[in-house]
């Protein structure tokens, strides 16, 4: 498909949307998807746009979709940010869950994860989960490994900062500055 084709669709979509023509919106995403089918954000920002317009069913469904045909982890990743926006907090936690799965070693996913745990009021699986940021590092920053100890520390300790846990954090951060 051209480039200027899709620029031109996402143009009108984008003027559609200033104007309140919401049928046309969804009718050219429709058309944008036909032309380029094996191109996921479109469906994704149709989902997006049908939960805007109060079609829930079919939006859960256009993004459940998406999930079943790949194990990209970007494509999770945006799934699990539009299931947290649209307050679907045990499809958030299901794909969050096959992130932290997919990518062990990226500690984002560990935070994502504890946070809507954290959100959901489930505090100690939170704190569970972030913990395992102090997991085993693979060896970078010096022979004795002392560099990513002390990120992962400070990174905990921001997590705790960030959820009011002030003396948790003071604990990581003098160990870490003891390092």
């Amino acid at each position: 498909l051209d480039p200027h084709a899709i620029d031109a669709r996402r143009r009108l979509i984008a003027l559609y949307e200033r104007t309140g023509r919401d049928a046309e919106v969804v009718a050219e995403y429709r058309r944008l998807i036909a032309s380029a089918p094996g191109e996921p954000r479109f469906r994704l920002e149709l989902a997006e746009r049908l939960m805007k317009a109060g079609s829930r069913d079919e939006a859960i469904e256009i993004a459940q979709a998406l999930g079943r045909e790949s194990t990209d982890p970007s494509l999770h990743a945006q799934r699990a940010e539009l299931y947290t926006r649209w307050n679907l907090a045990d499809l958030a936690l299901r794909e969050q869950e096959l992130l932290v799965r997919l990518e062990p070693s990226d500690d984002a996913h560990l935070v994502a994860l504890g946070e809507l745990w954290w959100q959901k009021g489930n505090k100690k699986r939170a704190l569970e989960l972030w913990k395992k940021i102090l997991g085993p590092r693979p060896q970078a920053g010096g022979a004795d490994g002392r560099g990513p100890k002390v990120a992962a520390m400070t990174r905990l300790a921001e997590v705790y900062v960030e959820h009011d846990l002030a003396p948790e954090a003071l604990d990581l951060y003098q160990k870490a500055a003891k390092l």
